[in-house]
């Protein structure tokens, strides 16, 4: 009673023990998608697998290729561990956004402008050691908030030059807050 056409008959035929043989058969499968979907409780997520592979061997119609019902039940799994990492990645985007409100809100106006300020002092001092114009094209890139065409535009260079001279900066002053 190992061939997925027995397997699938007994199941529809609201047999436990062909739906344990298919459970068996998918469940390294199902511990993997268990596995990664971390954030969510592990034995729901089993069960919502469990769930997903119970409704595939009710609606599934063609069994007698093996491989077509590995691929069948394989696609069914994968679907549900999609729907629900997209779920999970909704309520855990949420959760930080929640996050996020309680922090600005604990923030005072005078931090951030200290803030403010010891980033504008960092960026200018690594900023010393370029050139005039590529100094300029750096704050107009920070502060204008330009994209490297406008600035390569703007200053009769290439974008792939402007491009360099943010990827530069941003590795300057990488190392300047490692140190």
């Amino acid at each position: 009673m190992n061939s997925y056409a027995s397997i699938i008959t007994s199941c529809k035929s609201k047999d436990g023990q062909g739906f344990l043989l298919l459970a068996e058969k998918f469940s390294p499968l199902i511990k993997k998608y268990t596995r990664l979907l971390y954030k969510n409780e592990a034995e729901d997520v089993k069960q919502e697998m469990l769930l997903a592979l119970w409704e595939a061997s009710q609606k599934i119609e063609k069994y007698d290729n093996e491989g077509e019902c590995t691929r069948y039940f394989f696609n069914a799994l994968k679907c549900k561990f999609l729907e629900l990492y997209r779920k999970s990645k909704n309520e855990n985007e949420t959760s930080f956004l929640l996050d996020d409100s309680i922090m600005e809100n604990e923030q005072s106006e005078e931090h951030l402008k200290y803030a403010y300020a010891n980033l504008k002092q960092d960026i200018i001092f690594v900023l010393s050691n370029y050139p005039t114009v590529v100094k300029d094209m750096c704050l107009k890139m920070i502060f204008n908030d330009m994209s490297d065409s406008e600035i390569a535009k703007n200053y009769h260079v290439s974008r792939q030059y402007a491009n360099r001279i943010r990827r530069n900066f941003r590795k300057d002053m990488s190392i300047f807050w490692e140190v």
